[in-house]
Formats: C-alpha cells, sequence, structure tokens
C-alpha cells in the first residue's frame, strides 16, 4: 500500500529522510519548501561508501492535499505560528515531528493539531550545494511515538523506513524520550556556538568546564520530564572537560567527518535554534525547581553573540 508523505523541511535531515524513502520504498514523497526555493538535483553519500543521485524531488508551497502523513524537520525556532498556519491549511493527517520539543512546545502545537513526537535515527549535512552526506549510525533508531488514532498510517510510515535501510519502529513514550534526551546535551552545542569550534571550546577551560556543569543541570532536568536514551545517559553521566577533550581525540582518530560535521552543525549556524532552545529550558527549569545557573550563565553569554 502506497502512502503519500509531505515532507515539511527541506534541510539536511528532510532531503535525507526524502530522498531514502524516494528511493528505496513504495512511499510518494514531495518536500514542502519555501515559495522560490524549488529542491533540485540532489546527490546522497552515505558516508560509510554507496551514493545515488536524486534526479527530480517533487515539491510544493503547501501541504499537498491529498497527503497521507506530514513529517516535519524544521529546526527548533522554526516551531512556531507560521508552522502552525502551514500545517493547519493542509489535510488533518498525523503530523510526525522530528524535531525536539520541550514539553511546553508539544502541549502547545496539540492543541491545535494532531501532533506525533519523533525522534530521528539519520545523521546527515550539506557538504557542498547539491551534495549531502549522512550516516545511518547502527546503534540509532528512528523512534515514533504511539498514536492510536493514526496507528495504520504511522505503521506505514515505519515500514517504508525500513525497507529504505532507516531502522525505525513506534516507540512508547518517545514524547518524552526525545526533550530528555536533548536537555542532556544540548549545553554542549550552545558552547561551541560560544566558542565557533571545536578547538577554540576545548582551549576554552573556563567555558568548557560552564558547558560541562550545565550538561549536569540538564540531566537532572531531563529526569524531571522522561528517561533519556540509552547512548545519550552513557556518554554524559561523566562528562568533564578532561572527558569531553578524550572523546573528541577518539572521535577525530576513528571518524574525523563526524568531528567536522559537528562543528559544522551544531556552531553558529544552528545560533537561532541555541537561543530558543536556552529560553525554553531555563523557564522548564524554573518550573521544575531545578538548579540552573550555568544554563542562565551560557543563556547570556549566547544573547551577546
Amino acid at each position: 500500500m502506497s502512502q503519500h508523505v509531505a515532507l515539511v523541511g527541506a534541510g539536511a535531515l528532510g532531503c535525507a529522510l526524502g530522498g531514502l524513502l524516494s528511493r528505496a520504498s513504495s512511499a510518494q514523497i514531495t518536500l514542502v519548501v519555501r515559495p522560490g526555493a524549488p529542491p533540485g538535483p540532489l546527490r546522497l553519500e552515505r558516508v560509510e561508501g554507496s551514493s545515488f543521485v536524486w534526479e527530480s524531488p517533487s515539491w510544493a508551497v503547501k501541504v499537498p492535499g491529498d497527503a497521507d502523513l506530514v513529517l516535519v524537520c524544521v529546526r527548533y525556532e522554526q516551531l512556531d505560528a507560521d508552522l502552525v498556519r502551514l500545517l493547519e491549511a493542509g489535510p488533518k493527517v498525523a503530523i510526525v515531528v522530528l524535531t525536539p520539543m520541550l514539553p511546553t512546545d508539544l502541549a502547545r502545537l496539540s492543541e491545535r493539531l494532531p501532533i506525533v513526537a519523533a525522534m530521528p535515527g539519520v545523521v546527515a549535512y550539506f557538504s557542498e550545494p547539491g551534495v549531502l552526506r549522512y550516516w545511518l549510525p547502527r546503534l540509532a533508531l528512528t523512534c515514533i511515538d504511539v498514536a492510536h488514532v493514526h496507528a495504520v498510517a504511522i505503521d506505514l510510515l515505519v515500514d517504508s523506513l525500513n525497507d529504505a535501510g532507516i531502522r525505525a519502529a513506534v516507540v512508547e513514550g518517545t514524547r518524552t524520550t526525545n526533550p530528555s534526551t536533548t536537555l542532556s546535551f544540548v549545553p554542549l552545542t550552545m558552547a561551541l556556538d560560544l566558542a565557533g569550534g571545536v578547538d577554540a571550546l576545548l582551549n576554552d577551560r573556563e567555558l568548557l568546564t560552564l558547558a560541562c556543569d550545565a550538561v549536569q543541570e540538564g540531566r537532572t532536568l531531563a529526569s524531571r520530564i522522561g528517561n533519556v536514551h540509552p547512548w545519550a545517559g552513557l556518554l554524559l553521566r561523566f562528562v568533564t572537560p578532561a572527558t569531553v577533550r578524550a572523546g573528541v581525540m577518539l572521535a577525530r582518530a576513528r571518524s574525523a567527518e563526524a568531528v567536522r560535521y559537528v562543528e559544522h552543525h551544531f556552531g553558529r549556524k544552528l545560533h537561532a535554534q541555541n537561543l530558543a532552545m536556552a529560553a525554553g529550558m531555563l523557564d522548564l527549569a524554573a518550573r521544575h525547581g531545578t538548579d540552573h545557573d550555568a544554563l542562565a550563565q551560557l543563556a547570556r553569554q549566547l544573547n551577546k553573540v
């Protein structure tokens, strides 16, 4: 049974999902893009070796009326009123959001839309215009929360993702696992933004120490919301300046490209997202009464950039 999937957010993640689904599954894919920004041919290169060209991506500026499901892959700060208006104008189908949503975001969006929380298991970035590099980490799983009303559409999407080589499953509790995991590691991306690069962060002892303190505050806050994904919990449990430096050295030895990706994707490019996420985290910490001094210091510095 074929499924028409509208993909809102034609960045690296959206294009990776769209290209892989279009090539290897029976799903029909439409990229929903900004007016005047039609996507051209796109070369998808798996870091592990294989590649292919997505010759003619189908695109639209609105969610097609015959879409069976919507996948949202926008940045965090774009979970805004414009997105809501775009989605409300489309068909009344399941809206699977792969963008991390804090509990307040999920509640706000769910008041007006049939939102289903999800967590991507694909990592991707544009190495140059029209060329997308991507990983399918063995330990990563694309998780989609339970949605009884839309169970058939969600199951079809999961089948299509697996057909495309993207490990996926319906996982109850994704709506809390995704934000909890994000809260745990995002202070490091904020610090990377402030430093301007991986080496600059490693060489700034004060900033790196502040980021590690903020990670522990984020982990405490995350525990009030839900379970952190096992890989994140293991990596971040003993975060210190020394372990971060050792981790970067190991990562460079195993995959220098992965470190370049982190620097490119999570640095200044996501400044607006980091600002919005910092504000959301501070609000959430105040609501739950958890310590957030280090987070507040990072937020103040981000607002000065």
